[in-house]
C-alpha cells in the first residue's frame, strides 16, 4: 500500500517517483505486451487475431518456461509527445500527459512495436517477429545524447 506521508508529498509537490526494479521485468514486459495486443485490437488498420500476434498472445497471457521476450526500456526525448493538442464540442485544448502510448510500424523490418511512456521511463515491445534490435538502434541513433534505451531478455515466468 501507498503510504499516506508519501501520498501527502507527492500531491503537495507535484511530483514523484517510480522504481522498477530489474528483476520483475517479466512482469512489465507481459504488462506492455498487453497493452499493446489492446492498442491492436482497437486500430482499425489491424486485425488483432492475424496469426502475425500469436505469439505476443501466448507471451501475455500464458508463456511457457524459459520463455523470454524482448523489452527496451529507458528515456527518451519526449518534449514533443507529452503535450495533447486537439480540439472537442468546447473548442482547442492542450492537455499535460503524465503517460503517452502509440503503435509504432517500422517498414524496415516490418515489424509492429507498442510504445508507452510514463514520466521519464519509455518501454518498447515488439508485437510480431521482425529485427527489435535494429528498430531500437534506429531509435537511439534519432535521440539526443543522454537519452537511450536498453535492451533485456525479459524472462516472462521467472521475472514475473
Amino acid at each position: 500500500m501507498f503510504p499516506p506521508e508519501k501520498l501527502k508529498y507527492v500531491l503537495e509537490r507535484g511530483e514523484g517517483q517510480i522504481r522498477i526494479p530489474i528483476v520483475g521485468l517479466g512482469a512489465v514486459t507481459r504488462l506492455m505486451l498487453k497493452m499493446g495486443l489492446e492498442s491492436v485490437a482497437i486500430a482499425p488498420q489491424y486485425n488483432v487475431f492475424d496469426s502475425t500476434f500469436d505469439r505476443a498472445r501466448m507471451a501475455a497471457r500464458a508463456p511457457v518456461l524459459n520463455m523470454k521476450w524482448p523489452l527496451a526500456y529507458g528515456r527518451l526525448n519526449l518534449e514533443d509527445t507529452i503535450t495533447e493538442v486537439g480540439e472537442d464540442d468546447k473548442g482547442p485544448y492542450v492537455n499535460e500527459l503524465i503517460y503517452h502510448y502509440q503503435l509504432g510500424y517500422d517498414t524496415e523490418s516490418n515489424l509492429l512495436v507498442f510504445f508507452f511512456a510514463y514520466n521519464w521511463a519509455t518501454f518498447l515491445v515488439p508485437l510480431n517477429d521482425g529485427d527489435f534490435a535494429a528498430v531500437v538502434s534506429r531509435t537511439n541513433a534519432i535521440n539526443a545524447p543522454g537519452y537511450e534505451l536498453s535492451i533485456v531478455q525479459a524472462d516472462l515466468v521467472h521475472d514475473a
